[in-house]
């Protein structure tokens, strides 16, 4: 039972990573390793599949080995959270969560751009 639970949380967490890779607001690569740790106690065919894909591995295994994030990954991150907050600027009749928005997207473009590269 428990190892359903696992790789059901590990299926949650993975399709969060894929919301995350268009939408700026909501990271990828943490959500991608929080599903290879749960893959790990739940699914041994999902994780190996996950550690060893050909676009989503390395990041998990940079994080793994070094605990950094590849600059292309911080940069691209960065780059989206800034569109982010651009268009947020410009959203209509919510002046009152502009200031927020902002606080919360420049947070995670200072908690991102501190995080070691690889």
């Amino acid at each position: 039972m428990h190892r359903h639970l696992w790789t059901l949380a590990g299926c949650l967490a993975f399709i969060l990573g894929l919301i995350g890779i268009p939408l700026p607001i909501l990271p990828t690569v943490p959500f991608l390793i929080l599903a290879a740790w749960c893959w790990a106690k739940g699914s041994p065919r999902f994780h190996h599949w996950l550690t060893t894909h050909k676009h989503l591995g390395p990041l998990i295994a940079a994080w793994r080995e070094h605990r950094t994030v590849p600059r292309c990954a911080k940069t691209l991150a960065i780059l989206m959270l800034a569109a982010s907050l651009s268009g947020g600027i410009y959203l209509p009749d919510n002046n009152h969560l502009k200031p927020a928005l902002a606080l919360i997207i420049l947070t995670l473009m200072l908690w991102v751009w501190r995080l070691p590269e690889a």
